[in-house]
């Protein structure tokens, strides 16, 4: 049983368990960051159903406001990657998730500083454009950190939706 089942079931068998030292509350941070995703296939199907809303960003980008126009296809790719990231490393802690995927989102931009003829070559492919991008722009550094960001608040609220939820059918 995770800490987080434990603290569930804990504080369902004891009311007065909630004060105590033995059971953590089931929102603590200790609690939050070992829950590992129940089924980590659920990342890999939103990555794949991002990828697709992506791509039709850019395919219906004239009738997109024009904010959307220009940010909303990097903001995208930040999201896809940290649901790419968390399905490879399902079980590992939202924080670590959220920098890795950060950290790899920041090397792809800056690694667009690099112009080499091997690299462009791959660059102009669609498949290796759409990964690897184009030009550096300090734009998308803040795009990657409202995507990944807004990924972190969006499994954060999931995972109390879903705790709500479970303590509900517990009583």
């Amino acid at each position: 049983m995770d800490a987080r089942n434990a603290a569930i079931g804990c504080q369902a068998l004891d009311l007065d368990a909630k004060k105590s030292k033995e059971c953590p509350p089931a929102t603590s941070p200790r609690v939050l960051a070992a829950e590992p995703m129940k089924r980590p296939i659920v990342y890999l199907l939103l990555a794949v159903v991002t990828m697709l809303v992506g791509l039709a960003s850019r395919r219906f980008r004239q009738r997109l406001p024009s904010f959307m126009r220009e940010y909303s296809g990097d903001v995208l790719w930040a999201l896809m990657l940290f649901l790419v990231v968390s399905f490879v490393l399902a079980g590992r802690p939202l924080f670590q998730r959220c920098l890795i995927s950060l950290i790899l989102a920041f090397a792809i931009e800056v690694g667009q500083l690099y112009h080499a003829p091997w690299i462009d070559g791959i660059r102009s492919a669609t498949l290796g454009g759409l990964v690897l991008g184009f030009g550096f722009l300090w734009s998308d550094l803040v795009c990657y950190l409202v995507g990944i960001t807004a990924s972190a608040f969006a499994e954060l609220i999931m995972r109390r939706w879903r705790k709500m939820r479970e303590t509900n059918s517990v009583g």
